[in-house]
């Protein structure tokens, strides 16, 4: 990932107010996650998300693959193969993740701490993503969307994962991971939570 890019997931209804933020955080250009729910649909929201135009900042459309079945992340890859710039997976329990983390085309896991702030990588899928360098991406906006009650144990689950990705040496991004401006976060603070994280 480009150093000036940031990492988002797609929301038509605010995509324009989106790059008008990240541009004014300075940001040149940002990676916009697709969820994959259907080939159809994935299909339908690529052409939206291409329609949007920009001259003066970079667009680069990816797929985020949210499954518990470790058969359906080759299958996927496969139908978006080439149509996108990025493949990040967000696995629903630790199979998936393991899987993910050895998958030709595979380029990123996200969302690996559950709802019930259990963590769902170990050293065994960071070995693997260390080997078949598959970056391990934490979001900003996962710590912003926990509730005040549980966010001590996602911050204890989040600061160990990123200790495993670290005596492992796994690749890591931090982005905003951001749905809405709103949740969107500059370039200084993003790099903030990479030095509290232990990255820098």
């Amino acid at each position: 990932m480009k150093a000036d890019y940031d990492i988002c997931l797609f929301n038509p209804e605010v995509h324009e107010k989106m790059i008008d933020r990240l541009k004014s955080f300075g940001f040149s250009g940002a990676y916009f996650l697709i969820k994959f729910t259907t080939k159809n649909d994935f299909e339908r929201t690529l052409k939206v998300f291409k329609d949007f135009k920009t001259k003066d900042f970079d667009l680069k459309p990816c797929v985020l693959i949210e499954t518990e079945k470790i058969g359906n992340i080759q299958k996927i890859c496969q139908q978006v193969k080439g149509k996108v710039d990025m493949i990040a997976v967000k696995g629903l329990n630790e199979d998936v993740f393991r899987k993910a983390s050895e998958t030709k085309n595979v380029d990123v896991i996200t969302g690996f701490i559950d709802d019930d702030n259990k963590l769902l990588v170990d050293f065994v899928t960071m070995n693997f993503c260390k080997e078949n360098k598959v970056a391990v991406n934490f979001g900003f906006s996962e710590l912003l969307e926990r509730e005040n009650i549980g966010r001590a144990h996602f911050i204890k689950e989040l600061f160990e994962a990123a200790k495993i990705a670290r005596k492992r040496k796994a690749p890591v991004m931090v982005s905003s991971l951001a749905i809405n401006e709103w949740e969107l976060r500059r370039a200084s603070e993003i790099e903030a939570f990479k030095k509290v994280l232990g990255f820098v």
